[in-house]
């Protein structure tokens, strides 16, 4: 898992108490860690995408945990029929999934599309996003939250940015701190999801 978080995501990276809120922001993915693991207080860490890569986050209610995981299969189902390397984790609350699709730029307009199509079938939230806790990071709530399904490796994404890299997703440079917290509100879909409106750790 750890190498191919190494190849998903890029700064800046944001680490998280267990109420959500936010405990700082680093721009390299070891300094996340050392200082994870020297705080209590950091429960996990999100990311950044690197370019191409996309995450959906399915959110529904507790109820409709079925129809979160039916739209998920959907939109899992139309990655596979256009050849894209895709993978599903389970975010921690009952029927949630996070899609990880490496996704060709021209392919954006219609995933947009088909992320609403399932979110009005089903009638689940869904959100495109740019920013997601990291693969090998636990859930803020200590929730169970495995990879469940996919065919995305490492190999198939570019190799890590040099430490310190903190490219975003169209490539241009963003700093820690002030300007990585806008770099972080501009990455999700707007009016998308309940943990859209997070740090990307739900």
């Amino acid at each position: 898992m750890a190498a191919l978080d190494a190849r998903l995501f890029t700064g800046p990276f944001v680490l998280v108490r267990g109420d959500n809120s936010g405990a700082g922001t680093v721009a390299a993915a070891a300094e996340a860690r050392q200082q994870w693991a020297a705080d209590p207080e950091v429960a996990t860490i999100a990311g950044s995408a690197v370019p191409g890569v996309w995450f959906a986050d399915v959110d529904p209610e507790p109820e409709d945990a079925a129809a979160g995981q039916a739209a998920v299969e959907q939109l899992a189902d139309w990655c596979a029929g256009h050849g894209l390397p895709w993978l599903v984790r389970a975010s921690g609350r009952p029927g949630g999934r996070h899609l990880v699709v490496l996704l060709p730029a021209q392919l954006l307009r219609e995933l947009r599309a088909r992320a609403r199509e399932a979110a009005e079938h089903h009638g689940v939230p869904i959100g495109l996003r740019r920013t997601l806790r990291l693969l090998g990071a636990p859930h803020r709530a200590g929730l169970p939250a495995p990879v469940l399904a996919g065919t995305l490796r490492a190999k198939d994404l570019p190799k890590p940015a040099p430490a310190g890299d903190t490219a975003t997703g169209d490539g241009s440079a963003v700093p820690v701190g002030r300007a990585g917290r806008r770099a972080r509100r501009r990455a999700a879909e707007p009016g998308a999801s309940r943990s859209g409106r997070e740090f990307g750790v739900a």
